[in-house]
């Protein structure tokens, strides 16, 4: 399973927009996820790329979250945590969070979530994923029709796409 698969597959749109915030941003009013839920898609994006690629922005967010979340509010997302199957992913965001900034509620968090090397996701917390294995495990979880149509995308691209990231 790659990351946007497990994004999807943990949390849905209509359960995003059903807890979804809303916030005062220069005098316009914007919906963002709950606290929780940021956080589960935090963690989950930044684990989605390789670690070569994981940049500290992501980290930075985590502990930002973190920080001004309530206590229910964390309550609600190590609940989604173990609901979901996405405990060690979170585990080693909060771990990681802590050694680059301190992050206060990480202790707590610690104890709390467990690493289960059987969740699904955990594969994403290897080191050394390829592109390769990333491409395989894609197209296995597609299926044939859609696999089919992911391959001929990435060996044939399109023009417009070519175009566009490829100019002169």
């Amino acid at each position: 399973i790659l990351g946007w698969q497990v994004i999807s597959k943990t949390l849905t749109y209509t359960e995003l927009r059903d807890r979804a915030m809303q916030l005062d941003v220069d005098g316009s009013e914007i919906e963002t996820p709950c606290v929780a839920h940021a956080l589960i898609h935090t963690c989950l994006h930044r684990i989605s790329h390789r670690v070569e690629e994981r940049h500290l922005f992501w980290l930075y967010d985590i502990h930002l979250l973190l920080e001004r979340a309530s206590s229910v509010e964390i309550e609600e997302f190590l609940a989604l945590a173990k609901e979901r199957r996405v405990q060690s992913i979170c585990r080693a965001c909060v771990e990681d969070s802590a050694i680059a900034f301190q992050t206060g509620a990480s202790e707590v968090l610690l104890q709390e979530l467990e690493h289960d090397a059987k969740e699904p996701s955990a594969r994403l917390l290897k080191e050394h994923r390829s592109a390769m294995t990333d491409g395989w495990g894609q197209l296995r979880s597609l299926g044939f029709i859609d696999g089919i149509r992911w391959l001929r995308d990435v060996v044939f691209p399109s023009e417009a796409y070519m175009r566009y990231n490829f100019q002169d």
